[in-house]
């Protein structure tokens, strides 16, 4: 398609500048007028799925502030994160780069020489380089043992947890009259140490009400459906703060012009999801509300990156992008000026806790991932789980098993990712294209990793 084509083109040569080193752009930042300029409000749940959520499908699931945000704006039904894996995700999400691209190779408190630099532009630091006031609250995962005053961040509310709604009320009181940008980092659905969940007892789900997802790939189990259901509760608790804050935009009279972002920073913390780049791996939710700029009430099939967020939020505070993006606005998606953004997105891993390379490639119709060693993907944090281990010895499990060098995946076909057609000669055209792509991708973003044919 020649929209993709000519997008593609660009991401390219932004891919080569980024990787090349390109500094911060000193432009003149002539941009909208201070009250012209939305607020935004960037709100990530760690751990959140793909479709946890009352309105992304999930019948069992109490989260109505969330349902009726995307009532109000736009909801992509096919957003994906460039990386299973909560450090490296992020950093992409405030660069607008690949992970590998930051130098975000792993978990950051676990490989701490994966910490992001301060140099690489962020968009918190290009908000505030534009006149925004900026703060973060919440988990700060990309350089886990850094301050955040570096990389753009004016203000830091709290340190992990967003226990309540109070610092962020206050926050966008005190900047009412001013542009302002708001991280809110929530870790509810993040499992505990251990990998264990707490019922909320204000948000308890009955495990015998409710069926473990069917895109998960695991059977409905009496222990998996426990598990579920804490965890459930935990989203429906981040749910009520997230909605007090909303709240709290109406009563101040800040909600038509603030830009508000929700998205879930990786796949479900189940085995074969998070850590994984089948669909049920890097498909998260993804809401834009901006009353004054965006329709309400609107569904996005086409594919889209968490990559694309950073140049949204700086297209619609009219703040330059830096030359290192390699996403694209959202914008004119979501206004109905474009059909479609892309023709594929780009997924990779390299470590989460233990080194399992993999890169993936993803269209509208089909998926391939190259690993790049066949360790399994192991169990993550529900290694000490009798339910997690019995799950991975059935039919069809192959998160602890030896990765093939090569999976290939018809997703309108197969949308679960359970027959692996690599080896099937009829589809070796197809499977050649999408190698090419993806190495074209990887060698325009200098991924130093093997196979990257630099």
């Amino acid at each position: 398609m020649a929209r993709g084509s000519e997008n593609r083109r660009r991401f390219i040569q932004g891919s080569l500048l980024a990787a090349a080193g390109a500094s911060f752009p000193k432009r003149s930042l002539k941009g909208k007028a201070s009250s012209d300029r939305p607020n935004v409000i960037l709100i990530t749940g760690d751990d959140l799925g793909w479709r946890e959520l009352g309105c992304c499908g999930n019948p069992d699931i109490r989260t109505p502030n969330l349902d009726e945000l995307a009532g109000q704006g736009v909801r992509f039904t096919n957003a994906f994160v460039t990386a299973p894996s909560c450090s490296a995700s992020r950093a992409s999400i405030i660069t607008g780069q690949a992970p590998h691209s930051v130098g975000v190779h792993g978990l950051t408190h676990v490989h701490r020489q994966y910490q992001m630099s301060a140099t690489i532009p962020t968009l918190p630091r290009a908000l505030r380089d534009s006149g925004y006031r900026t703060a973060i609250q919440g988990k700060w995962h990309v350089a886990a043992f850094k301050p955040t005053g570096p990389y753009g961040y004016q203000h830091r509310l709290s340190l992990l947890k967003v226990k309540d709604s109070r610092k962020a009320r206050l926050y966008i009181s005190a900047n009412r009259n001013h542009p302002f940008y708001l991280e809110l980092n929530f870790i509810q659905p993040h499992r505990l140490p251990g990998g264990i969940y707490q019922m909320d007892p204000e948000f308890a789900v009955d495990p015998n009400s409710i069926h473990v997802p069917a895109y998960w790939c695991l059977p409905d189990w009496p222990e998996i459906r426990e598990d579920a259901a804490r965890y459930f509760s935990q989203i429906s608790r981040m749910d009520k703060i997230i909605g007090e804050v909303l709240d709290h935009l109406d009563r101040v009279g800040l909600a038509d012009r603030t830009l508000v972002v929700l998205l879930g920073d990786n796949g479900a913390p189940y085995p074969g999801c998070k850590t994984t780049c089948y669909d049920r791996g890097i498909g998260v939710p993804l809401i834009l509300r901006w009353p004054e700029g965006l329709p309400r009430g609107k569904v996005i099939e086409t594919i889209v990156s968490t990559i694309d967020l950073m140049p949204t939020c700086l297209a619609a505070a009219g703040a330059p992008a830096p030359e290192s993006v390699q996403g694209t606005s959202l914008l004119p998606l979501a206004r109905g000026e474009v059909t479609e953004l892309h023709d594929a997105v780009f997924a990779e891993v390299t470590y989460h806790v233990f080194y399992t390379p993999m890169r993936a490639i993803r269209t509208r119709e089909w998926k391939f991932i190259a690993n790049l060693s066949p360790d399994p993907t192991g169990l993550d944090e529900n290694v000490n789980f009798d339910w997690a281990r019995r799950a991975a010895e059935q039919p069809g499990q192959r998160c602890c098993l030896p990765r093939p060098p090569e999976e290939l995946f018809h997703l309108s076909e197969d949308p679960n990712e359970q027959i692996n057609l690599a080896d099937d000669p009829a589809l070796a055209q197809t499977k050649t294209g999408l190698q090419k792509t993806l190495q074209q991708w990887r060698s325009a973003t200098r991924d130093p990793f093997p196979g990257a044919g630099r």
